[in-house]
């Protein structure tokens, strides 16, 4: 123990005698790390910020099956797209346009909302790409609010 207490006295004096040291030590922890930190911070809500303010493009498939849904869904902010396919049309054009998000809705939709039953929507979006993957969620969040609302 005191072989340790005299090495750590050592250091310490030889660490006081080093100007530079000294100077970066006062200067980068207590100056420089909080200001790098607020602005990470600032960068990162920035970027929320943006994102969330953009419209999020959503393509709905088979949308007469669910008019009111997706009038909500385009009441929520959602920039709507209407096309017709199975689903195998829907992956060739997930594969072909970058960070597209659909919305399927199946034919029983409307009767089984109507009789109180779980109508559940099929979501299809590319979860290999981050801005896709965001895109969805927020989809999937205005859609089941959408869904409640209709």
């Amino acid at each position: 123990m005191a072989t340790i207490r005299t090495v750590l006295r050592k250091e310490l004096r030889e660490s006081l005698r080093d100007r530079r040291t000294l100077l970066n030590s006062l200067l980068v922890g207590p100056i420089l790390a909080p200001l790098f930190f607020i602005l990470v911070l600032k960068l990162a809500l920035a970027r929320a910020v943006s994102e969330q303010d953009e419209a999020t493009p959503v393509t709905v498939v088979n949308a007469a099956a669910a008019p009111n849904l997706v009038q909500q869904l385009r009441e929520s902010g959602l920039e709507v797209t209407l096309r017709e396919g199975g689903e195998s049309d829907i992956r060739g054009w997930i594969t072909d346009e970058n960070q597209l998000v659909v919305l399927r809705v199946p034919e029983s939709f409307g009767p089984r909302f109507i009789a109180g039953e779980p109508a559940p929507l099929q979501l299809f979006a590319d979860g290999a790409d981050s801005k896709a993957s965001k895109r969805s969620a927020r989809v999937n969040a205005s859609a089941t609010s959408a869904a409640e609302r209709a």
